[in-house]
């Protein structure tokens, strides 16, 4: 289960207290990892919104779908290679950095395909 917090001091002030104290009375008397990281703000439905409307354009032209483009992107971009099986990460997962940069790299692909894409500032989107 993961959690979200802010420090204050020495003190961490968990978002959710009743759903940390109901997951914690259920591992009673268990021994736990707990693993403490910096906050990344997750990807924004703006940039979803905005990568999907690329996946249908890109789609179009290829004669594929966009589930077909988003898979072929995830596998061609999104590749963690730091264990020992490589694993294909989800668009879900990425901070709003990351999706960024994650999109400069499907509109550069598409770019080399002469495939124009809307930018944000084109439409409504703000990736």
């Amino acid at each position: 289960m993961k959690f979200t917090a802010t420090t204050n001091g020495d003190k961490l002030i968990f978002e959710n207290q009743d759903l940390l104290q109901g997951f914690l009375l259920r591992l009673k008397d268990k021994k736990l990892s707990v693993k403490i990281e910096k906050y990344k703000k997750p990807r924004s439905l703006n940039q979803n919104a905005l990568y999907w409307e690329w996946l249908g354009i890109i789609a179009d032209e290829l004669g594929y779908t966009a589930d077909e483009m988003h898979t072929t992107f995830k596998a061609r971009l999104l590749v963690d290679r730091s264990g020992k099986i490589p694993v294909v990460r989800s668009t879900t997962t990425l901070s709003t950095t990351e999706m960024a940069t994650y999109m400069s790299h499907v509109e550069r692909i598409a770019s080399e395909l002469n495939i124009i894409l809307p930018r944000p500032d084109d439409t409504n989107s703000n990736p």
